[in-house]
């Protein structure tokens, strides 16, 4: 039994004029007789509304025998006996025929008959033979097993799929790298890698697996007579995540002089990045909180180079601001549980996780299988080999722990004057070891969280911050440092991993983008505009790079097809100058505006927005609104988002950092450094916004993916709850749908009919 919670509306297949057509003509009385095996559509009511009011309804697919077919007007009516016992009676239109064939299908287009039944049927059959990967056309759909296969990796495996075309051996992660790396050889052109998925589907370590890939075939040591891939011992599988044996550790082993493989360097660079990016979420213990588009460089040969990072949309709120059965980025956990006694009473750790208010608002402080000690001597190994020196990591230390002592400064209302004070000793101490662990003095602290300096044409004004102020400025100032200490590692991996020459001048690279899939949540928020954003980006990319490009070298027409063009949405979402303002280009007006509330967005989106096609205006929340996404419908909360947007650095900050004893902070603030130098101060605030730089890197993105090849590797997860062995039919179509398999799919239906293979196969419905 396929089953879930799917929308009426978007499981049910729609008859084409074509299917009404054959109906008309009577074929499918000669298709549908009794006997014959189909999928037949069960449809229940959801409780829950949709934005409009109106109730959803979902589809349960059940496999049937045909007993009878009767015309029913211009019709036909199908009693089916299903596979539960019971008897239902559906029209010919909305039944679906069972594929023939015993064997399971390796590529979804090979089919008998493409519609989202016989989809799922395939993908639930080869995921219990712990068969993970299927192909859909050159799509590679990799199912999370949440569990280790053995075999399946390592160097054995990656000698098999060395130069093999794809689709000669069975799917697999390393038949696509193969593909893209074959492809950059041959012609000169650069490659790129996309893998999406939602949270838990597996994108990081299908992206690790990627980059053991190429570093084996671009290795040194895989490029003589031995052959064999310097970075992997025999038999290295990947692990659950975070544990030694992950697919981005490997066993370091010295070049030439004990220097480091440079395709070893950029391996090791995922720990790292997952210690200061990765944390719990509800739906994954190793979630990237981040956005990153990886190139790897290869010279003339195919030797890996260099590489460089680029990082998007870190969730810089998670720093302050979690709940149950979260956690914050697993670095904070890796110190407290394993730094040394020194460090502990150097940092102030001795409290342990529980005792830090950032971290205690969650009772989440373990994860399962994971050690967080362990892990932190990783990340300390990954630090340098990075080229950090011992005093550059502990400078890196200090403002991780400095960040976590900010959250204890507690503050309350002064009983005379209603101004900020620290609430009593525990929270002066936590002062005193903020302050120290920044190299500023405890007052130098206390007065940049609690009082703003008011710039008027002849006067200097100092304002007293209430409690909620100070409280706010001090979870900036945490926010802050953390997102630019991120920054800074980022560029320091790349300092060390950049490009040795031949990558970039030849045009030899491969990029790899492991970037957050569609979400959609009971709340969604800024986090998730941001996000369904890029997968509008990338899905505009995707429709225009997949099938047609097959098709238009073939000189088949595609002005028949009816694929999804999401113009519309990203018109609503990025605006079209003055006649279309746009949600993103409307947010940031309002942080502009002194004293702009979130309800006040709220109207003004509700208004200056209500004729666009894609918006929908919640009746029952009068403070959300709606769009209408490629992949279905998102209702957004306006809470919370101009605060979320905001990305200013308060002025009285920034010169606290420009004054700090630590070099690193100095360092994290550039810019105001170099105005004290020159005898300035800052206004109030500097003020920008996290949507326009998100869509800055966002076109700048997809300008480079426009100028590459491009492979697409769709992460599923089986069901919600991390399960091995278990496959949730309906949670996995509502991901085929996200990702644009199914929309791929259908396309290549349409294409496979043009080239005369037959309407017939594709289920009289499609998908």
């Amino acid at each position: 039994m396929l089953s879930g919670g799917v929308p009426e509306a978007e499981c049910k297949m729609a008859p084409t004029s074509k299917q009404n057509m054959l109906a008309k003509n009577g074929v499918l009385s000669q298709v549908y007789h009794p006997g014959v095996a189909v999928w037949a559509p069960r449809v229940e009511v959801l409780q829950s509304a949709a934005a409009d009011g109106n109730k959803k309804k979902t589809v349960h697919w059940l496999a049937g025998v045909v007993q009878r077919v009767e015309r029913d007007g211009d019709s036909l009516a199908l009693t089916i006996k299903l596979s539960d016992g019971s008897e239902a009676t559906v029209t010919a239109t909305d039944a679906h025929l069972q594929n023939e064939r015993d064997d399971v299908v390796d590529d979804l287009v090979k089919s008998d008959f493409l519609h989202e039944p016989g989809i799922l049927h395939t993908l639930h059959v080869r995921y219990g033979l712990d068969a993970i990967y299927t192909y859909s056309g050159t799509i590679l759909i990799a199912v999370n097993p949440h569990k280790k296969v053995r075999g399946l990796y390592g160097p054995r495996m990656m000698g098999q799929y060395r130069g093999v075309p794809l689709g000669e051996l069975s799917p697999h992660v390393y038949a696509i790298a193969e593909q893209a790396y074959s492809a950059m050889m041959i012609d000169d052109h650069r490659q790129a890698i996309l893998i999406s998925g939602e949270s838990g589907a597996g994108k990081t370590e299908s992206a690790k697996l990627v980059m053991q890939y190429l570093a084996h075939r671009g290795g040194a040591g895989t490029h003589g007579a031995a052959g064999a891939p310097r970075t992997l011992s025999q038999g290295s599988e990947p692990r659950s995540p975070m544990s030694k044996e992950s697919s981005g550790t490997v066993a370091l082993l010295p070049g030439p002089g004990g220097s480091v493989p440079v395709e070893e360097q950029v391996l090791e660079s995922n720990p790292l990045l997952e210690a200061f990016g990765n944390a719990k979420t509800s739906r994954n213990d190793n979630s990237s909180r981040f956005g990153k588009f990886v190139q790897i460089d290869f010279d003339a040969l195919g030797r890996v180079t260099g590489a460089s990072i680029s990082t998007y949309l870190l969730e810089r709120s998670r720093v302050v601001s979690i709940r149950s059965p979260e956690r914050s980025y697993h670095i904070f956990y890796q110190l407290v549980a394993g730094s040394s006694r020194e460090q502990r009473r150097a940092f102030g750790l001795e409290a342990g996780a529980s005792g830090f208010r950032y971290l205690a608002q969650s009772d989440a402080f373990l994860l399962q299988h994971v050690d967080d000690a362990e892990e932190f001597h990783h990340t300390l190994d990954a630090m340098r080999i990075i080229g950090l020196s011992d005093d550059t990591v502990h400078a890196v230390l200090s403002l991780v722990a400095a960040v976590l002592h900010l959250g204890n400064i507690v503050f309350v209302a002064d009983e005379a004057t209603d101004e900020a004070r620290v609430a009593g000793p525990a929270a002066e101490e936590a002062a005193e070891s903020a302050a120290r662990l920044l190299g500023v003095p405890t007052r130098a602290l206390l007065d940049a969280l609690t009082t703003r300096v008011l710039e008027l044409r002849s006067e200097r004004i100092h304002k007293k911050l209430d409690a909620a102020e100070a409280a706010e400025s001090r979870d900036a100032l945490a926010k802050t440092v953390y997102a630019r200490l991120f920054d800074w590692l980022v560029a320091a991996i790349n300092k060390k991993i950049g490009s040795l020459g031949g990558g970039r001048s030849t045009g030899r690279s491969i990029g790899i983008l492991d970037i957050y899939g569609f979400e959609s949540f009971d709340s969604n928020s800024f986090e998730q505009l941001c996000i369904n954003l890029a997968n509008e980006r990338l899905q505009q990319h995707f429709n225009g790079h997949g099938e047609q490009q097959e098709y238009a070298q073939e000189g088949i027409s595609w002005s028949y097809i009816d694929f999804v063009d999401n113009q519309e949405c990203l018109d609503l979402l990025e605006g079209m100058g003055a006649t279309l303002p746009g949600i993103f280009p409307l947010i940031d007006e309002a942080c502009r505006l002194p004293g702009a509330k979130d309800k006040d967005l709220a109207h003004a989106l509700r208004t200056r927005l209500a004729k666009h096609g894609c918006f929908q205006a919640p009746k029952r929340q009068p403070n959300a609104f709606a769009v209408e996404h490629y992949a279905g419908e998102v209702v957004y909360a306006s809470e919370g988002l101009l605060d979320k947007n905001r990305d200013f650095v308060v002025a009285e900050h920034a010169a606290l950092a420009a004054a700090s004893g630590s070099g690193l902070l100095r360092e994290l603030f550039p810019e105001e450094a170099e105005e004290r130098g020159a005898g300035g101060r800052r206004s109030a605030f500097q003020l920008s916004t996290v949507g326009s730089r998100f869509r800055k890197q966002l076109g700048g993105l997809m300008t480079t993916l426009g100028a590459c090849q491009p492979h697409y590797i769709r992460c599923i997860k089986p069901n919600p709850d991390s399960v091995p062995g278990t496959v949730s039919a309906a949670y996995v179509l509502e991901q085929l749908r996200a990702g644009g398999v199914l929309e791929a799919v259908r396309i290549a239906c349409a294409g496979a009919g043009a080239k005369g293979l037959g309407w017939g196969r594709f289920g009289w419905g499609g998908v």
